[in-house]
């Protein structure tokens, strides 16, 4: 019984790392091991729903043999609980032509040899299982000529001939200290194969890992189950972009340590505001910041992107001090912020780094605001304008500007929330 409880905490375990890696042909194996476990213990019930499982785990896949083993242990368990009917029926569902392979071939014979016993035909059936005894002796299948060893001793004890009784059982017990002996060896390979399969499941942890640090959480989501994110479009996207400004002259007389340390803390608490008004980063460059919205309409989109904005020109950075510094307004940060609202493509760009960027008209105009743009101030364009009509913004029309590529267009200041 020790024995019996070992073998299934150790099977429950890979079945577990299994599952991790969602692998059905895996599952399916522990859980018929799992099976023959409970028909030992004589719990024929679960070893009946254990087989059952194992075989659904397999359906859809090129795996008759499996199918076709746990079929067979399906029709023993049928006939041990004394319901003939079904275990022939099930049997007869059994694809027995042209099986070659004498691994397949035993445990259909006993199978059918239990059904020919069943039916009063013992003779048949022991003949059968004598053939399957010579088989599994002549092929070196030890797990086989134990089972047909046992299935002998049961006709014996049924038929109360002691000799024959004494001789399956002790060779049953025989046959299986060697199997014991053999599957010490193969616990130690168990061992080695879950390490395996923990090392591979880690792997894909820290593979996860690189993708939520690199990608938006939901594009992340998207390539771990699978897709492909090359193309989505949006009708009504929500661009910011934000840049130092002066930012070559400010940090021309500090260390670049102290210059990547206040861009990463910069980062990391637009970061944060992105991550409050549900907002998605984009990237960084240099010391540009680029993100938007476009999971909802107009009107949530430019809500969100200019809640990101308004929180990025009232941020409270300083440079690090100087003796031309002595002011605090003269060494204070400040950004410039370009918004615009349209059409955008999205997608996962690269193999060995992955990136998520946006293209479009709509980017292009986000990109010429902030860069047209005033220290301090937050421009829009005239669409952005229209999305925010029932938004608690204050918008002051800055005028037309000529704008690179698109000539002139009318912009706003969004100067706070009403």
């Amino acid at each position: 019984m020790e024995d019996y409880s070992k073998a299934t905490e150790a099977l429950q375990m890979a079945q577990s790392l299994y599952n991790s890696l969602d692998d059905k042909r895996g599952i399916a194996i522990i859980t018929g091991m799992l099976g023959e476990i409970s028909l030992s213990m004589q719990d024929r019930s679960a070893a009946l729903d254990q087989f059952h499982q194992a075989i659904r785990l397999l359906q859809g896949e090129d795996e008759t043999e499996l199918v076709r083993r746990y079929t067979c242990m399906v029709v023993t368990v049928l006939i041990k609980q004394g319901d003939i009917e079904r275990a022939a029926e099930t049997f007869s569902k059994i694809d027995t032509a042209e099986i070659s392979d004498p691994n397949e071939r035993i445990p259909v014979e006993i199978a059918h040899a239990l059904l020919l016993n069943a039916g009063g035909q013992r003779s048949a059936a022991t003949a059968s299982l004598e053939r399957c005894l010579a088989l599994s002796r002549e092929y070196g299948l030890k797990r086989q000529e134990m089972a047909v060893h046992s299935e002998l001793r049961d006709f014996a004890r049924v038929d109360r001939d002691l000799a024959a009784y004494i001789l399956h059982n002790d060779e049953c017990q025989r046959v299986g200290e060697e199997i014991s002996s053999r599957e010490s060896a193969i616990q130690l390979a168990l061992s080695s194969k879950e390490k395996e399969i923990l090392a591979e499941r880690e792997e894909r942890e820290r593979e996860r890992a690189v993708l939520y640090s690199t990608l938006p959480k939901t594009v992340a989501d998207r390539i771990i189950s699978g897709e492909l994110v090359t193309g989505d479009h949006f009708d009504e996207a929500a661009v910011l972009f934000a840049d130092v400004v002066g930012f070559s002259h400010n940090s021309a007389g500090t260390g670049a340590s102290q210059v990547t340390a206040l861009l990463a803390q910069i980062f990391e608490d637009f970061d944060e505001a992105c991550e409050r008004y549900a907002v998605t980063k984009v990237k960084t460059i240099g010391d540009s910041y680029m993100c938007f919205c476009a999971e909802g309409n107009a009107l949530v989109n430019a809500t969100a992107v200019a809640n990101v904005a308004a929180h990025i020109v009232d941020s409270n950075f300083t440079w690090p001090g100087g003796s031309d510094r002595s002011e605090q307004q003269q060494s204070r940060v400040q950004f410039r912020v370009g918004v615009a609202i349209g059409p955008l493509v999205a997608g996962v760009i690269g193999t060995d780094r992955l990136q998520y960027d946006v293209w479009g008209d709509t980017v292009n105009t986000a990109s010429r605001l902030e860069s047209t743009g005033e220290a301090g101030r937050i421009q829009v364009n005239e669409s952005f304008v229209h999305a925010l009509a029932e938004a608690p913004f204050q918008l002051i029309p800055r005028g037309t500007i000529e704008v690179k590529g698109k000539g002139a267009i009318h912009t706003w200041w969004l100067e706070s929330r009403i």
